[in-house]
């Protein structure tokens, strides 16, 4: 098959720090090349893929100098996504997929091949429903989880394929080194902080925090999570490259994922089953369907809760962690893809 693959452009293709929608758009772009497939990535030019790399903007926008967020992102984007439609009109491709919202569903309407969109994102927005909704006639669309198609029901979902991972790259380790729990999300107040925070300082066990902080939540980090830094028991190290994030996630005692909206994924939780380590989350969006309570981690309601899981954390067999991840494998999705991809085509 001939693929057009749309990534955002707020980070490049594999991000070089955070940024999971990317990595899994640059693992689908990989798997399918692997398995024969002609693939055309439309990205930010400082990606690096083996397919053929259409770049719609120089640099990806967290790269770029001078930058106005959000409103820069939002007309860079549009700005791409109208590239991208006019190099699609002009060719011949069987398939077109995309991965950057509600940017790219208007291209559904120019196009005689099918348009498939994945989501990365919350979807119980109020302006959603309406709008999406407008090119159910067009588009197929995709969810990441179960969960994620709960908030707007009525959409053309055409299937679910889960994110998956290269589990080469996060090697399972049996003995981890430290002591300490994780916290790995981005710092917004709906990734749960402070109450990771809160766990760390109830039970007197150092925390690890290795997060990006996005423009729009430098207040936020600044006048609610700096002023909890100080002491022994967190450690802020901001974002960090791929080896040092999983010699992170090898040697900590549990990772939490205290969220507080509905996450549609959450591609950390397998980043950290992959390489041994538990995972303690709130039961929010897809957690249930990535954590089995009581095997590879616990799934919990509040800081009370959670802070005694981590009494119970050597209930868990490292082993099953590593099992679990298996279901989230690169292998899997691009596979899952592939037939949502077969399906669509004989649909249209």
């Amino acid at each position: 098959m001939k693929i057009a693959i749309l990534a955002p452009i707020v980070e490049s293709v594999p991000p070089k720090m955070y940024g999971g929608t990317e990595l899994v758009v640059y693992n689908l772009v990989e798997g399918l090349k692997a398995l024969g497939h002609e693939v055309t990535l439309f990205a930010s030019g400082d990606s690096k893929v083996s397919a053929k790399l259409i770049p719609v903007t120089k640099k990806s926008v967290r790269m770029a100098e001078k930058i106005k967020w959000p409103m820069d992102f939002y007309i860079y984007q549009t700005l791409a996504a109208e590239k991208s439609l006019n190099y699609i009109l002009a060719s011949d491709f069987d398939i077109v997929h995309s991965h950057i919202d509600y940017y790219g569903l208007h291209m559904s309407r120019h196009l005689k091949m099918p348009f498939l969109a994945t989501f990365h994102g919350r979807l119980d927005l109020m302006f959603m429903k309406e709008y999406y909704s407008l090119f159910n006639g067009t588009s197929g669309y995709i969810s990441i989880s179960k969960n994620q198609k709960l908030a707007l029901p009525d959409l053309n979902w055409v299937g679910t394929v889960y994110n998956g991972i290269d589990l080469d790259l996060y090697p399972y380790n049996a003995n981890p080194k430290g002591n300490y729990l994780l916290y790995f999300s981005r710092i917004n107040d709906s990734k749960g902080p402070v109450e990771a925070i809160k766990v760390a300082k109830k039970l007197g066990k150092k925390l690890i925090m290795a997060s990006k902080v996005d423009p729009a939540d430098e207040d936020y980090y600044k006048k609610i999570i700096k002023p909890l830094l100080s002491g022994k028991d967190v450690d802020y190290v901001g974002e960090v490259m791929h080896e040092d994030k999983v010699k992170l996630f090898q040697d900590a005692y549990a990772y939490l994922f205290p969220i507080k909206w509905p996450e549609p994924f959450g591609l950390t939780m397998v980043e950290s089953l992959s390489c041994g380590t538990p995972v303690l989350a709130f039961r929010e969006g897809s957690v249930p369907e990535i954590v089995k309570d009581g095997y590879c981690g616990y799934v919990s309601s509040n800081v009370d809760e959670m802070s005694k899981h981590v009494g119970e954390i050597d209930k868990i067999d490292r082993e099953n962690c590593r099992k679990r991840a298996s279901l989230f494998s690169k292998e899997r999705m691009v596979k899952s893809y592939v037939e949502v991809y077969e399906k669509s085509l004989v649909l249209k």
